[in-house]
């Protein structure tokens, strides 16, 4: 491959397993640190510029914790985490009250992508007028989808808006003894994150790549071919 191709995509491939597999054709395990390329000192802000959307994830929970995370999307596309829920021991009904405070402070609308463990949370939450959708549940793909918004210098933190993030990103670690798994301790901003972040990408990479074929452009293709 030319060498500036390369050059390109070692600068949005995020550090470590996946530069391994994409860059150097290695198919090898994770280890250590998830998301290699969180930079404190460059995506902690004080301040943050309007934004265009919100969007929220929550991985549910009870002994151990619940997460809701909420992200900002500005004009340039780029990510802001701007406030962050995280208890233990809650029932859905608490966690029906924290989303409709955020409702009200980011927008009605805004949607919240859910761990599907519990659909009848998720129903509650609909139940409730509460814009609940199925988050996508796939871990290393979702995780890379995060990991490549750090690579690109697309993901920020609003400094002072979060409760666990900072202590989980630090410790969101590959499990050695399994194959592209987490270990599951310090995952449940990450998990919230994650839904939030990757569902909605996903599904727009998904239309991209499948194109809906709605009634008016299939009339225009079959008149094209004078059908």
């Amino acid at each position: 491959m030319p060498a500036e191709y390369v050059s390109a995509l070692k600068a949005q491939t995020p550090s470590g397993m996946f530069t391994d597999r994409a860059i150097y054709g290695l198919w090898v395990t994770g280890e250590g640190a998830i998301y290699r390329d969180f930079d404190e000192r460059k995506m902690v802000v004080n301040d943050v510029p309007k934004m265009v959307r919100y969007i929220a994830g929550i991985d549910w929970g009870y002994n151990h914790p619940c997460s809701i995370t909420v992200f900002g999307v500005d004009s340039q596309n780029n990510y802001y985490l701007v406030d962050e829920k995280t208890e233990r021991f809650k029932e859905i009904d608490y966690w029906t009250k924290v989303a409709r405070k955020l409702q009200k402070k980011y927008g009605y609308k805004m949607p919240f992508y859910c761990d599907t463990a519990r659909t009848e949370f998720i129903d509650h939450f609909k139940h409730n007028g509460i814009n609940a959708l199925y988050g996508w549940k796939l871990v290393v793909p979702g995780i890379e989808i995060v990991a490549g918004l750090m690579k690109s210098g697309r993901f920020f933190v609003q400094k002072g808006h979060t409760q666990k993030f900072m202590e989980e990103i630090y410790n969101y670690q590959w499990d050695d003894k399994a194959e592209d798994k987490p270990v599951k301790e310090m995952d449940h901003v990450m998990d919230s994150m994650r839904y939030c972040l990757a569902t909605p990408i996903h599904e727009q990479e998904q239309k991209s790549y499948y194109p809906t074929n709605d009634k008016q452009t299939i009339t225009k293709g079959l008149r094209r071919f004078g059908l």
